[in-house]
């Protein structure tokens, strides 16, 4: 006959055994898997704050600019941009602060602006806006090889027409008529029969058909 008694004699043995050994590594790992999901609700809780703060400050931004507060503005953009530049609120500041700098005629202090937004955008499409933006203030302040050197390779997607007319406009400044039509046309035939700027860029090519 079987000692049940003497065999849960052994298993607790054996269980107190196993338990000096690997006791510590078990409590180890349960803390460690406790901790760890209270740090990541804590990580969770921060990023969250964090963007909550960063669209408040973005909201100031958007609020100092249509009250044409330049000074606000540009303390809201470099908050932003130094302090959240983790956050898409960053790069979208340096487009605003850009945007509102041209509409002033400070073509140079809307430059650095663009860049930060180019080189710091996670979002393509937001980069590939900086970047068309950058060249056409390059263009609109004379500097034509800083312009031309920005052209993307290859062209983001969505965004055929837009670089095709600044192809176009950088073409007509050298003063090759040519190819300033062929990089208008291709342009047009990247713009949908409504678009507003369709009818802007076919005057551009149909100005250079009309000057030959």
């Amino acid at each position: 006959m079987v000692d049940i008694n003497a065999s849960n004699k052994d298993e607790a043995e054996a269980l107190k055994e196993w338990w000096r050994e690997n006791g510590r590594s078990v409590i180890a790992g349960i803390l460690l898997g406790v901790f760890g999901i209270v740090g990541w609700q804590q990580w969770g809780n921060y990023t969250k704050n964090r963007a909550e703060a960063a669209s408040a400050q973005f909201q100031l931004l958007a609020d100092a600019i249509n009250k044409k507060d330049a000074a606000g503005a540009e303390q809201r953009a470099e908050s932003l941009m130094v302090e959240f530049s983790a956050t898409p609120y960053a790069p979208l500041a340096g487009l605003m602060i850009a945007k509102m700098k041209v509409a002033n005629g400070d073509l140079a202090g809307a430059q650095p602006n663009l860049q930060y937004a180019i080189d710091n955008a996670k979002d393509s499409a937001i980069a590939a806006i900086a970047r068309a933006r950058l060249m056409r203030v390059l263009l609109a302040a004379g500097d034509v090889a800083a312009a031309k050197a920005l052209q993307p390779s290859p062209v983001p997607a969505g965004f055929l027409a837009d670089f095709a007319e600044l192809r176009g406009d950088i073409a007509v400044v050298e003063g090759r008529q040519t190819d300033a039509r062929d990089a208008y046309s291709e342009a047009i035939a990247n713009l949908a029969e409504t678009d507003g700027n369709r009818v802007i860029v076919e005057m551009k090519r149909d100005d250079l058909a009309a000057s030959k």
